[in-house]
């Protein structure tokens, strides 16, 4: 099953990328990390709910972490550790 995750970023800009549900959070930061222009800061991601969710467990599925056939996540930089 594919999962359709959009990851909206403080700027407004927004990047959809298809998985599938058995692959793991860790490839959406990998993937994040190869594509952003400031490496060296800190970021983390958290999910479309209120409050938001910082998510930890990257070693999760897409489908365990309850983003069947869609997600929404936030990216933010971790300024407090950066």
């Amino acid at each position: 099953m594919q999962v359709v995750t959009r990851v909206h970023f403080p700027d407004g800009h927004t990047l959809e990328i298809i998985f599938h549900s058995s692959e793991t959070i860790q490839i959406l930061v990998d993937l994040l990390t190869e594509a952003l222009a400031q490496l060296e800061l800190p970021f983390y991601i958290c999910t479309y709910t209120t409050p938001q969710k910082q998510i930890k467990d990257m070693s999760q599925d897409f489908f365990s972490a309850g983003f069947v056939l869609g997600a929404i996540v936030y990216f933010a930089y971790d300024l407090a550790r950066g």
